[in-house]
């Protein structure tokens, strides 16, 4: 692999996100394609990035640890 293959696939990687493409799809397209495959994704049709959904459960799990661990915190400065 030459040096601008690997300058091509790093600028491909925030590019391929930003448009809302798959990076390692795209990094592979451009290993393969070189410079033409990334002017193929500036063409293409852009999507917004997909945000990941996190399930209420751990939301609830999470906040009632993060509470825990302030009221914990507090306690020990008051026992001081």
């Amino acid at each position: 692999m030459d040096w601008t293959r690997l300058i091509l696939i790093l600028l491909s990687i925030p590019c391929a996100w930003a448009f809302g493409r798959s990076i390692f799809r795209w990094a592979l397209y451009v290993y393969f394609g070189g410079y033409v495959v990334l002017i193929l994704l500036f063409l293409l049709k852009k999507k917004p990035p997909k945000i990941p959904i996190i399930p209420k459960w751990f939301l609830d799990w999470y906040n009632n640890r993060y509470v825990n661990k302030q009221i914990n915190h507090m306690e020990k400065q008051f026992d001081k």
